[in-house]
């Protein structure tokens, strides 16, 4: 529960917070979301895994700095375990990412099974603003890993969820850049792009900033006094 307060907190810190400038998204242009094959694990954790990757279909080159993507699944049998950057193709954020290698954002059952992942680009010497996606550029967004009932239904089909609210992109300001999230067939999805909005005032980011920082006192304060008990 409080891994997933801090995950949201930050995430939505970081969006606001890296706001170094960028050039607007070409609107009526489209970025191409792919999910890969499935694919048996012989590792360790769940028995499945499949890619979800990203091309830069416009026609220019795009700074990223955010994305959240959904998957899912009418397959009652399918049980979602985890989404991690150790994607194929060379993961989006490779050396910049916030939550790596674990970008779970949430797992549902029901109505139907869907995982949320997500990321934010992060530097810590705030040298770089985002992401260089250069045309026609593949990268890799998550690996998603899964658990079937049974022997696995050779039909088995995922989709995207295409809701605008939960798969999505942003760009260095955190100003999202997506429109409308549509299927192309073939395990194939459009993102289109809108362009991007004004970066946030600084006051924003501040009252953010200091929201986060209560949080992370009163959580630290929590631990202290669970730990002082402890010692009695």
């Amino acid at each position: 529960m409080i891994r997933t307060i801090f995950r949201l907190a930050f995430t939505g810190i970081a969006l606001l917070a890296v706001v170094a400038g960028s050039t607007p998204s070409q609107a009526g242009q489209v970025l191409t979301v792919e999910i890969g094959p499935v694919i048996a694990n012989s590792g360790a954790g769940a028995a499945y895994y499949f890619d979800v990757n990203l091309t830069n279909s416009t026609s220019t080159n795009l700074t990223l700095g955010g994305f959240s993507i959904g998957i899912t699944t009418n397959n009652a049998n399918v049980q979602f375990a985890q989404a991690t950057t150790d994607t194929t193709t060379p993961y989006l954020f490779t050396g910049y990412s916030l939550f790596a290698p674990d970008i779970t954002s949430s797992i549902a059952s029901s109505p139907a099974a869907q995982i949320i992942a997500g990321d934010v680009f992060f530097d810590p010497s705030q040298n770089l603003a985002g992401a260089d996606f250069m045309q026609t550029n593949t990268a890799g967004l998550a690996r998603i890993y899964f658990d079937f009932s049974g022997t696995i239904d050779p039909s088995l089909a995922f989709s995207l969820v295409t809701d605008a609210n939960i798969t999505n992109l942003s760009g260095p300001a955190g100003d999202s850049i997506t429109g409308s999230v549509t299927s192309i067939g073939n395990s194939l999805y459009n993102i289109d792009l809108i362009e991007t909005a004004t970066v946030p005032e600084p006051t924003t980011v501040l009252l953010a900033l200091q929201a986060l920082a209560s949080f992370t006192a009163f959580y630290r304060g929590i631990k202290v006094r669970t730990s002082h008990r402890s010692d009695i």
